[in-house]
């Protein structure tokens, strides 16, 4: 997983998450003033066939 924001990207240290269930993770590197604005998270998920599925979100705050 990697979070994009003003030209940055930041990864982050992922495990598992369960089908069901949600999980949070620790950015490291960005504080609450280089947060505002827009950002992108990139991160795969692995569909029913095994498969990784890549997927793109714009979060804003």
């Amino acid at each position: 997983m990697t979070l994009k924001h003003g030209g940055k990207s930041y990864p982050v240290e992922t495990e598992m998450v369960a089908p069901g269930t949600t999980g949070r993770f620790l950015l490291k590197g960005v504080d609450a003033v280089s947060a505002k604005g827009a950002a992108q998270v990139n991160f795969s998920a692995i569909n029913d066939y095994g498969v990784p599925i890549k997927h793109v979100i714009s979060i804003t705050r």
